[in-house]
């Protein structure tokens, strides 16, 4: 039995001296475990392997000790065991859990094999997915771009329905359907034959953009400067914060719109019909609203510096902390429009700061012209863009304003003074400066 004792000590040594090698040099073997994918790999098949050696090691420890006596004495010294039954359990203990181990490392490769397919199966799908949705954006934007309305149209609700499925694209969608508004209606010809109302298309357009209940775009701004949008129906839109300066919106319908914080620097807004608008803190630096309807319309801490008013209908309006530089409000109809607060001095527009601000502050309408100041020529330039029914409308209430002298008294109808904290937590509910 002595070779039968010879070959288990070597066997163990070699053993050993086999489970012990790669970790020899631990510092420079983690280093490479790192920055080396492929030796990563060696040593995920050397662990692998471990459970074998050590199972066939203990597997013949243990016929060593059952058949041979010397051998089981050897093996019993290096446990610390006398008996040679405590040999065979401890070692039928040690194959019983190198048996789990090497199951429990089977089912792991199983686990991980079936979790390669699953993560094949998704990018294959991502990649599917990824690959439709950029052919869909590219056939809708060469739709967006066809020379048909109706083909332009189906190319818009293709966008839309593709910024429905996918989030991360809404803003880009959002982005090329304004860009494609901005772009058709800045041309000569559209403009040329939708003079006084929108073609079918661009209304299309803002109803499913601005006034169709949904939340795809929303928080977004946007940006329709210099767009010719005249007759356009933005019943209820939602324009908040949108860009709008030297926009041309004769004649439109804004009643009940939200253009909190909306940007209409030099927009023409001749005409529009916008009862009960929401206006807080927008910017309306020079536009011009001749004749418009903006009775109970809500404008407090608005910026109107040079806003030209003349025959607007104001009734009920709030104007409450607004800046009234030069503006002119000749023939306007007053009844009960708020306008505490109000003074000539720019602040900060876009924000509830403004509101803020002159809380407790008196009005100070001495920049204003509510009366006067207007001749025949002034006159003919604050009907342009109206309809010849409305510019004799307008130009019959103008014209007892003809050669009079300027004035910046407020009419009896308009309520002056001062506000305070607690109404301007009430302007402020519900909306976003």
């Amino acid at each position: 039995m002595t070779w039968m004792v010879t070959t288990a000590k070597k066997y163990l040594s070699d053993t050993c001296n086999a489970l012990l090698r790669p970790y020899q040099n631990a510092s420079p073997f983690r280093k490479r475990l790192v920055d080396d994918q492929r030796r990563t790999s060696r040593v995920t098949t050397i662990l692998q392997i471990i459970p074998i050696i050590s199972f066939t090691a203990l597997m013949t420890l243990f016929f060593a000790t059952m058949f041979s006596s010397e051998a089981a004495v050897y093996i019993g010294n290096r446990l610390g065991l006398k008996q040679k039954s405590e040999i065979i359990t401890f070692l039928g203990i040690g194959m019983g859990g190198v048996l789990v181990a090497v199951q429990a490392l089977m089912a792991y490769k199983r686990s991980k094999a079936m979790e390669d397919v699953v993560d094949a199966h998704a990018r294959a799908n991502r990649n599917t997915e990824l690959g439709q949705r950029q052919e869909r954006l590219k056939n809708a934007i060469e739709h967006l771009g066809h020379g048909s309305d109706s083909v332009r149209l189906g190319g818009a609700y293709e966008l839309f329905h593709l910024a429905q499925d996918n989030v991360e694209l809404r803003e880009t969608v959002f982005e090329i359907l304004c860009s494609h508004i901005r772009g058709t209606t800045r041309k000569v010809g559209y403009q040329q034959s939708s003079k006084a109302t929108p073609s079918e298309e661009i209304q299309s357009l803002m109803n499913l953009l601005f006034v169709k209940p949904h939340d795809v775009f929303e928080n977004l701004m946007a940006d329709l400067q210099g767009s010719h949008l005249n007759g356009v129906d933005l019943t209820r839109a939602r324009l908040s914060g949108a860009l709008l300066s030297k926009t041309r919106l004769h004649g439109a319908s804004l009643s009940d719109a939200n253009l909190v914080g909306a940007f209409l620097a030099d927009a023409q807004l001749q005409g529009a019909y916008m009862v009960r608008a929401q206006l807080q803190g927008a910017f309306l630096f020079n536009a011009q609203l001749q004749d418009a309807n903006l009775g109970k319309s809500q404008m407090q801490g608005a910026n109107l510096c040079e806003v030209r008013f003349q025959g607007a209908n104001l009734a009920w309006a709030q104007m409450q902390g607004t800046n009234l530089i030069g503006v002119q409000m000749q023939g306007v109809n007053f009844l009960e429009t708020d306008m505490r607060g109000a003074v000539p001095r720019d602040l900060e527009h876009l924000k509830v700061k403004r509101i803020v601000q002159m809380i407790g502050v008196e009005s100070d309408l001495s920049s204003v012209t509510f009366h006067g100041g207007l001749n025949a020529d002034t006159i003919q330039s604050l009907v342009i863009g109206l309809s010849d029914s409305e510019a004799t409308q307008l130009k019959n209430r103008l014209s007892s304003e003809i050669d009079r002298e300027p004035s910046s008294r407020p009419p009896e109808n308009v309520i002056t003074g001062a506000y305070s904290k607690e109404e301007v937590s009430g302007w402020m509910a519900g909306y976003q400066f």
